[in-house]
């Protein structure tokens, strides 16, 4: 379903965050209240939340990538086009270095006895245990984003056909004078990551059993409606 007054809202607030209009913590609150059926709506919210920091407040300071895909995540919003989710589970060769990496640490455990020394064993796992991470997370991000130009849209031509069914609209410039966002100092990067090492490793094994399981793999894919399908 569309709902068009959701819609609206949800592009007022992007238009004026963008903009700097607004703060992060501003557009968090405005974007959060939103409550709707329209799944296309509670999509795009969720992708937003990758542009802005919810802990220190900021202006978007958007780079000229992250400027076009707003621009496009407005598109999609004036047209009647929804997005839809197509879920699918799927084993790779990550569940399997899930699974020899915790067959390891179980042979520790047998070996050597539950006790406070596992703690160190953990956080020799935990490095593989974010590997993984990290291989699943680029693997989905290329898969979701093969033409990262055209995000969300699934080619050129789609995004012709829907900017043409909306007809007063006009991709905003952005501003010349705009400074692409640095919320966090250096230092403060290095240490939020440290802080989630240490986390992450001290529970790697449980990391690594969730791991082992097949992966959700979930893409979005924008369903023109019938009439748009036919033109």
């Amino acid at each position: 379903m569309v709902d068009r007054e959701c819609r609206n809202r949800l592009i007022n607030a992007i238009t004026r965050y963008a903009g700097e209009e607004i703060t992060a913590f501003a557009f968090d609150d405005e974007i959060s209240e939103i409550e709707t059926k329209d799944k296309t709506v509670r999509h795009i919210v969720k992708l937003l939340w990758l542009h802005y920091d919810d802990c220190k407040d900021h202006l978007a300071g958007l780079s000229k990538g992250e400027w076009d895909y707003f621009q496009r995540l407005v598109l999609l919003l004036h047209s009647e086009a929804e997005i839809h989710t197509v879920s699918e589970r799927r084993w790779s060769l990550r569940q399997l270095a899930a699974v020899v990496s915790l067959a390891a640490f179980g042979w520790i455990v047998y070996q050597l006895g539950i006790g406070q020394h596992l703690i160190a064993f953990a956080f020799l796992f935990g490095p593989i245990s974010i590997g993984i991470s990290y291989w699943q997370r680029h693997s989905e991000a290329k898969r979701q984003t093969e033409r990262p130009e055209l995000f969300p849209f699934n080619a050129v031509s789609q995004l012709r056909r829907i900017r043409r069914t909306v007809p007063g609209f006009s991709k905003k410039r952005r501003p010349a004078e705009t400074k692409i966002r640095n919320v966090h100092s250096a230092l403060g990067v290095v240490a939020a990551y440290l802080n989630t090492y240490a986390l992450w490793s001290f529970f790697s094994p449980l990391i690594l059993l969730l791991q082992a399981l097949p992966e959700k793999a979930a893409t979005l894919q924008i369903q023109e409606n019938a009439e748009l399908a036919t033109t």
